[in-house]
Order: structure tokens, then C-alpha cells, then sequence
């Protein structure tokens, strides 16, 4: 078996249980209650970069944090944020054992092009370490993206692809990542999701997905509960695309148009995301010149000569 990493191709490997220990110990102990964490960014359809979403959690129940009110700080200079907006909050509580946390959203917008911007988020009691990132340059030449899919942590080893986007990150700057389905395996194959397993997942691609936009695809594995966990913890530009929240959107990133299709919803000729596609796509063929290539993303084959579940 081989995968491609840095356009070459490298033979896969096992590794050893004390590898294993080594590379996976920092997830073992998450932040502290009230602490931010699971940092995630998310662009709107537009393409413009003018706004970008910043996603976070606080564990515990608003009681336990005692300071639901938070914000998102951010500015074009280390630790000097001239700008705040507040952010909007929700929960949700299914799995095995439930989950208690709150997951904060706020947007960070009036955002120009090409400029790093530092940020953090939290309220007057605690806040996150400073995270940056950097706005698209409508300039730019050549644009580099990390697409995969069916990552989770310890299965199947999604610890490793994490550990690699970075350092792959490191050597030629991704513009985005784009996660096409089948993301935390909080349930693997199982009647109920583990919770917690969604909160390794987001602490474990943090180092990336709070430096860049971290676009999500919905697969199988995120159906649980009618899609609790997923629909709750991602911003997708759903409402803006004219789709249908983190299931079916498409969205802009200099010159690819991006379309993101739910395999796990209907999608046939006569059903509202068929429609959809046919005029996404009637759409984006007015706008060839600024977006010449047209990227489509979804979990599963839409065509299959198998009789059985893929």
C-alpha cells in the first residue's frame, strides 16, 4: 500500500506500541474545563476571505464556566487585537454517557486580502493561546490544498494523517484543508457515538485547523443521532450557497469552486439536492473566468456496481 506525501510516493508502515504511546500522549489529557479548545476556522461561499468563522469549545456546563459570554479578539499585529466580536453558543447532549460542553461561534469579518491576522478567543476569565492565519491573495499564482478523508484518531490512525498535513503544511502552505467525510469515528461502526472521541478528534487537528480553513464533508460515520454531533460542531456556508447547512454547499477559493455533496442524503433527480447541484452549477458557469475550476467532494461513490452498503 502506498500514499502520496509531498508528491512522492512512500511505502505505509506500522509502528510500534511505544511509537504509538509516544505520538498519541499529548491527546491523552485534554485542556481544563473553561479552557478553549478544538479551535477551528471556516470560510464563507463568497470566496472575498472578508469574514472568517472561528469555531471553539468549553467543556463543562455553562454553570461549571461561569462566564458564558465570550469573544473572538483579533488584529493585524501579535497581541494587539483592535477588534472583537462576540460569539454565539450552543450544546448538545447524546452519546454514550452524554456530553456536557458548549460550543462558542463567532465571526471575524471586515478581513482584507493578504494580510496575516492574530486572534484569540475565550472571555475576561480565560482565553486561548494567540493562533494566526493568513487571507488568500487574489495575486497569487498557484494555490496548494489538503484534501482527505476518513481520518479519526486512534482508528484509523488519524493521529498520523494529523501529524503529517502539519508537517506537510510546513514545508509547502496549504490554502485550506478539505475534510471529505467520515471525520472523528466517535462511533466506528457502533449503535452509539463516544463523545469524547469527537473532542480527541478536535484537539488533535487544532495545530491545523486553527491556522487554516477546515472545510467538512458529512460521510456515514457522522450520522449518529441524525447528524447531533456534526451538525453542532461545524459552520459550513450552507445558508450562504443556497444549501442545506453542513450537507450540501459549495463555496470559493480563488480560482476552484468548490461543491461539497451529501452521499448520505437523497440525491436523485427528483430530490431537493439534485436541484440544488443543477443550479450551483448553472452558477458557477457564469463565473468561469474567476473560478475556472469547478471541484465537486462527497464521501461516498454516487454510482456503484455493488449491491451491498459501501
Amino acid at each position: 500500500m502506498k500514499q502520496a506525501t509531498n508528491n512522492e510516493e512512500v511505502e505505509s508502515y506500522s509502528i510500534s506500541w511505544q511509537q504509538f504511546r509516544e505520538t498519541y500522549a499529548e491527546l491523552d489529557s485534554l485542556p481544563e474545563k473553561g479552557v478553549p479548545q478544538q479551535i477551528h476556522l471556516s470560510l464563507l461561499a463568497d470566496g472575498s476571505w472578508s469574514t472568517m468563522i472561528v469555531i471553539w469549545i468549553v467543556k463543562g456546563t455553562e454553570s461549571e464556566q461561569q462566564h458564558p459570554l465570550s469573544y473572538v479578539q483579533y488584529g493585524n499585529a501579535r497581541g494587539s487585537y483592535i477588534y472583537e466580536q462576540k460569539a454565539t453558543n450552543r450544546t448538545y447532549n447524546v452519546g454514550i454517557g452524554g456530553w456536557k460542553g458548549t460550543i462558542y461561534e463567532a465571526w471575524m469579518t471586515n478581513l482584507n486580502q493578504c494580510q496575516t491576522f492574530y486572534y484569540r478567543v475565550g472571555n475576561s476569565k480565560v482565553w486561548s493561546h494567540e493562533n494566526s492565519f493568513k487571507t488568500d491573495c487574489s495575486t497569487a499564482t498557484t494555490r496548494t490544498y489538503a484534501v482527505m478523508g476518513d481520518m479519526g484518531t486512534v482508528i484509523p490512525a488519524g493521529f498520523l494523517v494529523a501529524k503529517q498535513i502539519k508537517e506537510d503544511h510546513h514545508i509547502t502552505p496549504f490554502s485550506a484543508v478539505v475534510h471529505v467525510g467520515d471525520i472523528s469515528y466517535a462511533g466506528n461502526g457502533a449503535k452509539e457515538e463516544i463523545a469524547e472521541i469527537w473532542d480527541l478528534w478536535g484537539t488533535q487537528v487544532e495545530p491545523i485547523s486553527s491556522i487554516l480553513p477546515y472545510m467538512t464533508n458529512v460521510g456515514n460515520h457522522e450520522a449518529y443521532y441524525n447528524f447531533t454531533a456534526y451538525r453542532n460542531r461545524f459552520r459550513m456556508p450552507g445558508p450562504e450557497s443556497s444549501g442545506l447547512d453542513n450537507f450540501w454547499f459549495s463555496f470559493n477559493t480563488g480560482p476552484i469552486h468548490w461543491i461539497s455533496m451529501s452521499s448520505q442524503h437523497y440525491y436523485a433527480k427528483d430530490g431537493p439536492q439534485y436541484s440544488w447541484l443543477v443550479n450551483d452549477l448553472a452558477q458557477a458557469a457564469k463565473n468561469r473566468i474567476q473560478q475556472p475550476f469547478i471541484i465537486v467532494v462527497t464521501h461516498r461513490p454516487l454510482l456503484s456496481s455493488l449491491d451491498n452498503e459501501l
